[in-house]
């Protein structure tokens, strides 16, 4: 999931100075990053609930609200 994030971020600001006719694979490309950063984070959300290490469960917290926040970001320049 931090990885889709890394890549979105980088396909981001290629948009604006890329030539019209490979904004939209640029747009495809951020779409799926995206798409793939909410999945990572569904299947962390749903396996978090059987982890039995609270200092594991509090790092995931931590690090699934840092890419929730991106992904909020990066979702509104699709």
């Amino acid at each position: 999931m931090e990885f889709s994030c890394e890549v979105a971020r980088f396909l981001q600001p290629l948009q604006a100075a890329a030539k019209l006719a490979v904004r939209s694979d640029l747009t495809v490309g951020l779409t799926l990053a995206i798409a793939a950063g909410h999945a990572g984070l569904f299947t962390v959300k749903t396996n978090i609930n059987a982890q039995q290490n609270h200092i594991l469960i509090d790092e995931f917290r931590d690090r699934i609200s840092k890419v929730t926040e991106i992904l909020e970001e990066l979702k509104v320049l699709c």
